[in-house]
């Protein structure tokens, strides 16, 4: 007697017949389930979880991030810039005529939240910056893109940054008060084009090419003589 029907010579038909309904009926049960353990095992898989957005990681990655390159460690621990697009919005030309004594040899030390550096730069006289030849870049790449401004008081240099490399001296802009008489430049360092952030101070110092500061001339005149000029009543 299987599942309630007799085995004989007119019976087995009837009896295959259900036992194939029955095997049909695990079958399915079995795709159900089958199914069912693979959809919910595909949310929680590895590999498919999205991906941080492209600016997640800025803050974390910024502090420390100087220090080990100035190091020589962690190259690659600053995350890559993005390329920028054409001139960028910072790399602009002004129209005004350039100062006559901005350009020449200066030194600039700058201060950052997470290192400290000194460079020896050439202004050009079409604004562009370079490196000096007794500057020591400690190991590091210079932008290949920099450039200085000057309206007035107003003061600014602009680091260009590079996708392909890293540096500390990428990516930055010097914003500052120019003190023409005394040839001396003080300011913040911001990091960052599009949404940049402080990240330190600088001070700016114009160099003879001898390498000695340019004196203020009225600071270094003589006062006058007593009693006036001479020649004077």
């Amino acid at each position: 007697n299987i599942s309630g029907c007799t085995i004989g010579i007119l019976e087995v038909p009837t009896c295959c017949s259900r036992i194939l309904q029955m095997a049909g009926f695990l079958r399915a049960a079995f795709s159900v389930a089958l199914v069912l353990l693979v959809s919910a095992a595909l949310p929680g898989a590895e590999g498919f979880a999205n991906p941080p957005p492209l600016g997640a990681s800025r803050g974390s990655a910024k502090i420390g991030s100087r220090a080990r390159l100035a190091s020589g460690q962690g190259l690659l621990a600053r995350r890559a810039s993005p390329p920028r697009r054409g001139m960028g919005l910072r790399m602009q030309f002004w129209d005004d005529d350039i100062p006559e004594d901005v350009p020449g040899k200066w030194s600039l030390d700058a201060e950052l939240d997470d290192v400290d550096f000194s460079l020896l730069l050439t202004l050009n006289g079409d604004r562009t910056i370079s490196v000096h030849p007794d500057c020591d870049l400690k190991g590091q790449r210079f932008p290949n893109r920099a450039m200085w401004k000057c309206k007035g008081e107003s003061f600014s240099l602009e680091f260009d940054r590079n996708p392909a490399s890293v540096s500390i001296y990428y990516d930055l802009t010097f914003f500052g008060k120019i003190d023409h008489e005394a040839s001396t430049v003080k300011g913040t360092v911001m990091e960052g084009e599009y949404d940049p952030e402080y990240c330190g101070k600088f001070t700016m110092k114009q160099l003879s090419e001898s390498g000695e500061a340019v004196v203020d001339n009225k600071a270094a005149a003589p006062p006058p003589p007593p009693g006036g000029p001479p020649g004077g009543r």
